[in-house]
């Protein structure tokens, strides 16, 4: 069963919940929920995006929480399985603003209230999320992901801007036509992007290079950044071979006017995928 499979069947016992049962189920729930990785990275993610606690200070006992984005009213949902810590549910929606557009003194309308209008979304932005990374590890999503993440992604672009710009640019390539496309230099574009990237590292690294190793010696420069930080193991030569490969397959490429774009998209794709397995080093 995955884990998405088991979430949804656990969520479950929410449905129909009484007064007397809500506040622990809830905290049952959300206690299995925090030892699941996958789920504990959503959650840790709703919490950067939205500071549900500082929306929920704000409700009263006349107004609700001004939580109006999806987000925004997961994040409150979160926060109110949170204070069944040490709350019954019920108060806290009562305390918050959270119940029926009527007045009464009965507690299972501010359970239904607080339970449809947060607690609910907030399970369905986790069930969704789940779904979202169960496809992103899909066979036809993988490179797209590693893509968008870890070589097109921010935090690769302020480690490596120039790295980042000629990448970016060369993806530009792709969008022209075949007759307009010269598609043997999408090898030298990606031979570039190489050097400028070994450059970056080195600067990075504040590394010193030795005395024989040339500027712009891709295989040298990687092999000497692979080695100061994984030394001289087995993943090491065989990180060294993967660049070495990479940089040579560029070489027919460029010298074969009748390269097509399948080849020119392959080489591109083997010179992020090399360029970032380097990257994570850093």
């Amino acid at each position: 069963m995955s884990v998405r499979e088991d979430f949804v069947q656990r969520a479950a016992v929410l449905r129909n919940v009484q007064f007397g049962e809500v506040s622990g189920r809830l905290v049952g729930l959300l206690d299995w929920m925090e030892k699941q990785p996958p789920i504990t990275e959503i959650i840790e993610k709703l919490r950067r995006t939205v500071d549900g606690r500082a929306l929920i200070v704000q409700g009263n006992f006349n107004n609700p929480p001004p939580a109006n984005t999806p987000e925004e009213i997961a994040a409150v949902g979160l926060v109110l399985m949170e204070a069944c810590l040490n709350e019954d549910f019920a108060n806290v929606c009562l305390s918050r603003g959270i119940g029926p557009p009527y007045n009464t003194s009965a507690g299972q309308p501010y359970v239904d209230a607080g339970l449809q209008r947060y607690v609910m979304p907030f399970l369905t932005h986790v069930e969704r999320e789940l779904a979202q990374s169960k496809l992103s590890y899909m066979p036809a999503r993988i490179a797209e992901r590693k893509f968008d993440e870890l070589v097109l992604g921010a935090e690769f672009q302020a480690r490596f801007p120039i790295t980042h710009r000629h990448l970016s640019r060369i993806a530009t390539e792709f969008l022209r036509a075949d007759a307009d496309a010269a598609w043997q230099n999408i090898g030298n574009s990606c031979r570039q992007a190489m050097v400028e990237f070994c450059n970056e590292c080195t600067a990075l690294r504040d590394l010193k290079l030795a005395e024989e190793t040339k500027r712009g010696d891709v295989k040298a420069i990687t092999r000497e950044l692979i080695r100061a930080t994984r030394g001289n193991s087995r993943f090491a030569t065989a990180l060294e071979t993967l660049i070495a490969s990479v940089w040579d397959y560029a070489q027919p490429l460029t010298h074969r006017p009748d390269s097509t774009r399948d080849e020119a998209l392959r080489m591109y794709l083997w010179t992020g995928l090399a360029i970032s397995e380097v990257a994570e080093l850093l």
